[in-house]
């Protein structure tokens, strides 16, 4: 049996979601010089 879920939860689950998505992809986008790493271009990930 699933249990009811709140009405306010339900209206924004949607915005939840996509701060998480965009939280997650700042974190693995991050540019090498954000993390104290030197740049070389065709290295690296």
């Amino acid at each position: 049996m699933i249990p009811e879920v709140p009405r306010e939860f339900a209206s924004y689950a949607p915005q939840l979601v996509t701060l998480l998505v965009l939280a997650v992809a700042s974190q693995r986008l991050r540019p090498p010089a954000a993390i104290g790493m030197e740049y070389r271009r065709g290295e690296g990930d």
